[in-house]
């Protein structure tokens, strides 16, 4: 009997320690899970970050006057198509090379350029984002890039103010471009100065 209740006995630990084992594996399988979850989250957040309407912006503002970030700057202005076409062509060395001289002259002039703020403001009209499809269809006849079935969803106008430092002298000046998202190709810019995006739509044939 004495034997018999020591092997019962030993046989219970053993049980009890495999039992132990299995609901320490089971924690960290689950620990490992929580991990993996939170980090594709993150990662998704990350992406959802680099692509939003903001981070087009930002890198139009920090491509500006930057030799370095020439291909940055033309690429948030193109969709990925026309960027393509415009990066293998000869246009764009030559563009290169004459941008990376003009900040060249203006490093010898003492001039930088810092950004002050980059400020979300109104949303885009109907009309406003029809005439942005025209304006990136008629970009990219340049290249012979078809974009007859382009689609703008969504954009908005914003305020780039940048301070303008020459020698110890500083001034500031704003930049108003649209920042539009086109279907496949993300979040992109359009210089407002120079574009009028309901003229465009006119000329497109927009209907109320």
């Amino acid at each position: 009997m004495g034997k018999t209740r020591e092997k019962t006995e030993i046989s219970d630990g053993k049980k009890s320690k495999v039992l132990i084992i299995i609901a320490l594996l089971l924690a960290v399988v689950l620990i490992s899970a929580v991990v993996i979850v939170i980090l594709v989250l993150n990662s998704k957040d990350e992406k959802a970050e680099k692509n939003s309407h903001k981070a087009a912006a930002e890198k139009y503002a920090s491509s500006l006057y930057n030799k370095e970030r020439f291909g940055d700057l033309q690429e948030v202005q193109m969709s990925d198509e026309v960027f393509e076409a415009y990066r293998n062509s000869d246009d764009f060395e030559t563009d290169e090379t004459n941008y990376i001289a003009m900040v060249e002259n203006l490093d010898k002039e003492n001039m930088s350029f810092d950004i002050k703020s980059v400020e979300k403001g109104d949303e885009l009209s109907e009309k406003m984002l029809f005439g942005a499809e025209v304006y990136f269809r008629e970009q990219a006849e340049t290249y012979d890039v078809d974009l007859s079935g382009i689609s703008v969803t969504e954009g908005y106008r914003y305020s780039i103010e940048l301070d303008v430092i020459s020698g110890e002298n500083k001034t500031s000046t704003k930049l108003e471009p649209y920042i539009v998202n086109i279907k496949d190709s993300g979040w992109k810019l359009i210089t407002g100065s120079l574009t009028d995006l309901e003229e465009y739509a006119d000329e497109g044939g927009y209907k109320e």
